[in-house]
């Protein structure tokens, strides 16, 4: 026969975990409770510290080089190659996309999901270690705009780095930047920011890398692919011939995610699995002496 004490000791982590989860869904109003159990003090100062709204500073730009006739490129200068777009160029399937590959309840959430941090501290406390993620896109565009506006080696590592008082920033920010931007205007900005790798910065620059072509082109198969990119551009790069069968394993993964919010039918989604992948690549020229170089696959 098993002991009161021998079941209940089995039972009390079940509980703990509910309950904190409990806490993290009530607390996320006010970020500081979301992390309770991380330590009081360390949260507070953390609290403090945070800028109470993002300033979000310009991201490093392309230059371009004519000739005297201002149409004819000649070449271009650049550390991180990106050209700001606005959301009506682009692709339908690339916004669906990003959504379905890294926040399938954004149109539902403010900034923060509950559900979504619940179910990530309970499988990490399972896993005892990070298993699961909790950032909403809104709180990843949070996190590329610190990044990007870093003006110091400190504040960059700062942006990313895997610690509690950069989580409670992000929570907080995120959730006052969807008091002050449309969830159309927060895809713009996230896809204008996020880096797909090559050096790619934003979703133009994407698709010129790897398909040649405008974001307004892309297709259901592209704009899936570079959905699925965002999360692991090395691991997930397309143009490695050993990374190939991840990243359409990634890709049909965002392809499936799309179908489960029915922005496309099965059909279509049945279709898009079984395409190949079919890259277009080209290396934008970044000095004089690259002018009109580049190469295709």
């Amino acid at each position: 026969m098993r002991s009161p004490l021998a079941a209940a000791g089995r039972i009390a982590p079940l509980i703990r975990a509910g309950l904190i989860a409990g806490i993290v869904v009530a607390g996320l109003a006010y970020p500081l409770a979301a992390l309770a159990g991380y330590g009081v003090k360390t949260s507070s100062d953390a609290l403090r510290k945070m800028p109470a709204e993002l300033t979000v500073v310009p991201s490093a730009q392309t230059s371009y080089v004519y000739a005297a006739d201002g149409k004819t490129l000649l070449t271009m200068f650049y550390e991180e190659y990106r050209r700001p777009t606005a959301i009506k160029d682009m692709s339908p399937y690339m916004t669906e996309a990003i959504v379905a590959s890294e926040d399938t309840r954004f149109y539902e959430h403010h900034g923060v999901d509950p559900k979504g941090v619940a179910r990530a501290f309970v499988a990490n406390q399972q896993a005892g270690g990070v298993s699961q993620g909790a950032s909403t896109l809104t709180m990843q565009y949070v996190r590329m705009a610190l990044r990007d506006g870093a003006q110091t080696p400190r504040q960059a590592l700062e942006a990313t780095e895997q610690t509690t008082g950069r989580k409670l920033r992000e929570m907080r920010l995120a959730l006052e930047l969807e008091k002050r931007l449309s969830k159309q205007e927060i895809l713009q900005r996230y896809l204008n920011s996020a880096y797909f790798g090559h050096r790619a910065y934003g979703i133009y620059a994407a698709a010129q890398v790897f398909f040649s072509k405008s974001p307004k082109q892309l297709t259901l198969t592209e704009s899936a692919l570079l959905a699925g990119l965002v999360k692991a551009p090395s691991a997930y790069d397309p143009a490695v011939k050993k990374n190939r069968n991840a990243a359409i394993a990634r890709r049909n993964y965002v392809i499936d995610q799309m179908r489960k919010m029915d922005t496309i039918t099965a059909a279509q989604a049945a279709t898009a699995s079984k395409a190949g992948v079919h890259l277009q690549l080209t290396t934008p020229p970044n000095n004089c002496v690259s002018v009109n170089t580049g190469h295709n696959d």
